[in-house]
């Protein structure tokens, strides 16, 4: 169980969860002698929405993405100011902080990340006007099987972590630190704040690592909503100041804010190559650097 938390303190733990989910609609339709529950439903979703690309790609993933972002962030936000429920603190890495209390910056951050989310619409909007293929996403009724899927989002994920992380370390450089500046007001970071940033880190280094990918491989759009939800899920866990169960470790970027000069990338793969951990590596942080499966909380006593 050890070996599987450390790998999947690198490997998203979401991609386990995906292929368990999987294999038990698998059993469900082998059981039943049914057609294939998740095509099933793109078809129906086909059914109600068309074959407009337009509808899917600009539309669809941006109100996806959004509504799924501050739903979660804001239930994170709601739980820590109201101090509910109490067994959260347990998970809190840095203990006695709670910049949501803080309502003069949480506008603040609320109407920067709606700033950001609204330039992501217009800059798909007319990229789409330009070239409707700009994210080399296909709306095909037929979906791609499992292992086609499981390939492409692992594609998305290796080229996240290389975008993101030499743009990320770029903009620590001091020449362009102020493009980046806003983003680490946060020592302690509260969900919501992932992307509060200005609008070029925003385009540099939250969209284009995500998105990248699927040029790579021509994403079925139903493996881009799986990805930008794990994309969304991890980002707002990393920054919500707490190492939750069954989620990926958000340590590592927590410790990034913390130090500010160390920890560049999403999942550490070259921080590693490029010995970026610094003292990540000697902390007591990075020895509780794990998925929990359990609902034992990590100390860093």
């Amino acid at each position: 169980m050890k070996q599987l938390e450390r790998i999947l303190s690198y490997i998203n733990p979401f991609f386990f969860y995906y292929s368990v989910i999987y294999g038990i609609s698998k059993v469900y339709e082998t059981s039943f002698h049914t057609e294939s529950v998740w095509q099933m439903c793109w078809d129906r979703t086909r059914e109600t929405f068309g074959d407009d690309k337009r509808t899917y790609i600009i539309w669809g993933l941006n109100a996806y993405t959004t509504i799924l972002y501050w739903t979660l962030g804001f239930i994170i936000i709601i739980m820590e100011r109201m101090k509910r429920p109490k067994v959260l603190d347990n998970y809190k890495i840095q203990a006695n902080t709670n910049e949501t209390e803080n309502n003069e910056k949480l506008i603040k951050v609320v109407r920067v990340v709606f700033r950001n989310q609204g330039v992501a619409l217009i800059i798909s909007m007319v990229a789409y006007k330009l070239d409707n293929n700009f994210l080399g996403i296909s709306i095909s009724p037929e979906l791609p099987t499992f292992f086609i899927t499981m390939r492409d989002l692992l594609i998305c994920f290796f080229s996240q972590e290389i975008f993101f992380y030499y743009s990320h370390r770029m903009l620590h450089y001091k020449r362009f630190y102020w493009l980046h500046k806003q983003h680490h007001e946060f020592i302690a970071p509260i969900a919501i704040a992932a992307e509060y940033c200005g609008v070029v880190e925003h385009i540099l280094s939250n969209l284009l690592p995500v998105v990248i990918g699927f040029k790579f491989v021509n994403a079925h759009v139903t493996t881009a909503v799986l990805w930008l939800t794990i994309v969304i899920v991890t980002t707002l866990s990393d920054h919500s100041g707490y190492h939750l169960p069954f989620m990926h470790s958000s340590r590592l970027h927590d410790y990034h804010h913390l130090k500010f000069n160390v920890n560049y990338s999403v999942y550490g793969f070259l921080d590693k190559l490029h010995g970026t951990y610094g003292h990540f590596e000697t902390s007591k942080s990075y020895k509780n650097h794990r998925t929990l499966f359990s609902l034992s909380p990590l100390k860093d006593d």
